[in-house]
Formats: structure tokens, sequence, C-alpha cells
């Protein structure tokens, strides 16, 4: 019984009690929408720079966006898009000071209200323009192997690039620099790299900026030492005379050998073939006591005359 009453008074004129239900929610929703409230957008900055023929270069860093408050009818402040706003400010005067942003510039919707524009303005600072050509100078870090050499001088393409930018920066730059190669990693032959240039200071610029190609060789590093007046042994028969009595020597070898050779090891001698017969030989001089890795570039003379006694009787 109960349950049937109330059913019977939610059925009562329903669809009036739905009417009025659909009209409350729409009122609300105008009401709602008309109210006013507060947003925040960040609107992209565009800058028109002077052009190059000014001789003047801003040096003020500008801001990427400006931060908006707003404020206007709740409908009116979610119909706007960030992303289809933008300011585009004016800098060819390179006699102003300052740049003031202004609600003119924004493009904003009728009813929506600018409170706050940060930041307001911009000081603007000038420097004079300037640009002149630098030799580019490879960066080399590290060491090469032992005994490698790297040829002088290094081959660059383009060996000279054009700088712009700040004239008191640009005035101070002597060389473009590259990004650093490693020579510990290099071994024998011929090397080439691509290397990017480094960015000289925060208001210059390379102009058309493009890899620097850097052709290295490395070489075998070779060092010389000549030795003179080294007395030449006679082995194997007893010598009467030996002429020249002494020979020089041409060594060759990587400077860490050479520089460390015990010249008093080295001993050049010539050996009497056993049955020789005559008394007077030409024989080549030989050495003991070479140190590995260290080769004989040159003896003077390869020969002596050597005069040998008699065999003794039997």
């Amino acid at each position: 019984m109960k349950a049937a009453v109330i059913r019977n008074a939610i059925m009562h004129n329903l669809g009036l009690k739905i009417g009025s239900l659909a009209a409350a929610v729409i009122m609300f929703s105008w009401v709602r929408g008309a109210e006013d409230a507060q947003r925040t957008l960040f609107v992209e900055v565009l800058a028109i720079l002077p052009p190059d023929s000014t001789g003047k270069m801003l040096v003020t860093e500008l801001p990427d966006k400006l931060r908006l408050t707003v404020t206007g009818a709740r409908s009116q402040l979610n119909a706007v898009r960030e992303e289809d706003m933008r300011v585009q400010i004016d800098l060819r005067d390179t006699s102003r000071r300052y740049y003031y942003f202004s609600e003119r510039e924004l493009n904003i919707p009728a009813g929506v209200t600018v409170t706050q524009i940060a930041p307001a303005s911009i000081p603007l600072r000038w420097v004079d323009r300037a640009e002149r050509r630098l030799p580019v100078v490879p960066r080399l870090t590290g060491e090469l192997p032992p005994g490698l050499a790297l040829e002088q001088p290094l081959r660059v393409e383009p060996d000279s690039v054009l700088v712009r930018g700040s004239k008191d920066e640009v005035d101070r730059l002597r060389t473009a620099e590259t990004l650093a190669i490693n020579l510990s990693e290099l071994g024998p032959g011929m090397h080439e790299q691509r290397v990017p240039l480094i960015r000289p200071t925060a208001r210059t610029q390379y102009v058309g900026e493009v890899p620097i190609d850097v052709r290295l060789e490395v070489t075998v590093d070779i060092a010389e030492k000549s030795l003179r007046g080294l007395s030449v042994t006679v082995e194997g028969r007893e010598a009467r005379s030996v002429r020249p009595t002494s020979v020089a020597l041409n060594l060759r070898g990587a400077p860490s050998s050479i520089d460390v050779l015990d010249t008093d090891s080295i001993v050049p001698f010539v050996t009497v073939p056993e049955g020789a017969t005559e008394r007077n030989l030409t024989l080549p001089v030989q050495l003991r006591g070479v140190p590995r890795g260290v080769e004989v570039a040159g003896i003077e003379p390869e020969e002596v005359q050597v005069v040998v006694a008699a065999p003794a009787a039997r």
C-alpha cells in the first residue's frame, strides 16, 4: 500500500517535474558562466630585430613568453586558447632603451580584461656589431702512444671561419677552436676526423657554421745517434795492423731506446776466417752489443784492411 502511494507521488505530473529540473540546470549554468573569474595565460613573444646594416645588436635576453593575468566571464575565459595568442614586438629602433608591453598588442577577446602583464617592460641594451675571420685551431688532448709522432702542420678544412657578434667580444678572439681530439686513441697512419667548433662566447657566433675536417698523420717516431772513433777489434788471429783502426756508426730507433743507449757496450769487430792463408785481408765490420729496437743505419767504413801474423809453425 505504501509503495503504491510513493509510486503515484513520483509519477504524478512527471513531465512537468522533468521540465522544471532541466530549466533549473540551464539557469544554473547560465548564471555560473556569467560569473567573473580570473585566469593566467602564457603568450609567446616574437621579436623583430634590426638588420645587420645598422651595425648594432641587442644583447638583452628577451623572454620567450609573457605571463598574463586576465579576468572576465568564466565562459569567455574558457574559450581563450593560449596557442592561438602571441605578441610581436618591433625592436628595429636601436635608439630605444625600454620596451613597454601594452594590452593593445595582445589581441585579447572582447569582454576579457588584462589585469597584469609580467614582465611589464624590457630594458634594451645595444652594442656595436662586428665580424672578422679567425684561423681554425684543432684542440688536441692526451698523448700519442710511445714511439709515435704527429706530423706538423695539421691539415684543416676550412682553415678559417667568420665570426660575428658583439664588437668587444669579437675583438678579443684570436682563434676558432674545435672540440677535443684524443691523441691517445690514434695509431700510425692517416686519420680524418670531423669535429664541430666550440661556440666562442655567449654574444658571438660563427657565420655558416659547419663541422671542421681535420687530417692527422701519425708516424713512427725515429731518433738518430752518431758514434765516432769506435776501435775495431780483430778476432780469430793476431793482427799486426788494422786500417783504419776505428769506424763511425749511425744508429736509428725510437727516442726512448736511443736516449738510454749504452755506447760502451757496442763493439765493432772483424773475424779472420779459419785457415786463411793470405796475410793482407779485407774484412767486413760487424757489431756486437746493439740493443733490440735499435737499427744500424750505416757503418763508415764498412770494411777494413787487416794484416795478420803468419800462422804458428807446427
